[in-house]
């Protein structure tokens, strides 16, 4: 192994080592409802909504910080299309986790819905967190 495809595989590493933090509390829970006999109610709880909100902010600064680093290279970058993905991760992403998480909070029963919208939400944030984070590598690395 090279000492880019090192340095790859060590930022990659780390992807997956922050990741473990934001998988911690959530295992947690599910252990102390699953101990209760109440594995099911676990998909109602708000951390999976908080946890979404946080992966999706840090996903959108690692792909700021990408693009960032593309233009200091003297690569050119479209503002537009920037500011246009940026409004658009905004928007489609991190609002919708937010609202959920709100009416997850002020929701005395949330619906099925709802907890499956949370849930499918904080497993599009881990997968927008380690595909975007993975390009980033790879934008780093070259």
């Amino acid at each position: 192994m090279n000492d880019n495809q090192l340095a790859q595989r060590n930022k990659q590493l780390q992807l997956w080592a922050e990741l473990m933090f934001v998988f911690m509390p959530l295992v947690i829970i599910v252990f102390a409802f699953a101990y209760k006999g109440q594995l099911i109610t676990s998909v109602f709880s708000p951390e999976w909504a908080f946890g979404a909100s946080i992966l999706f902010g840090q996903t959108l600064v690692k792909f700021i910080l990408m693009t960032v680093g593309i233009a200091s290279s003297g690569r050119e970058i479209s503002l537009g299309a920037l500011a246009l993905l940026i409004s658009a991760f905004i928007v489609l992403l991190i609002v919708p986790s937010l609202i959920v998480l709100v009416l997850v909070l002020i929701t005395d029963t949330p619906s099925i819905l709802l907890a499956i919208t949370q849930l499918g939400l904080f497993i599009l944030s881990v997968l927008a967190y380690l595909v975007l984070g993975g390009v980033s590598v790879r934008s780093q690395t070259k």
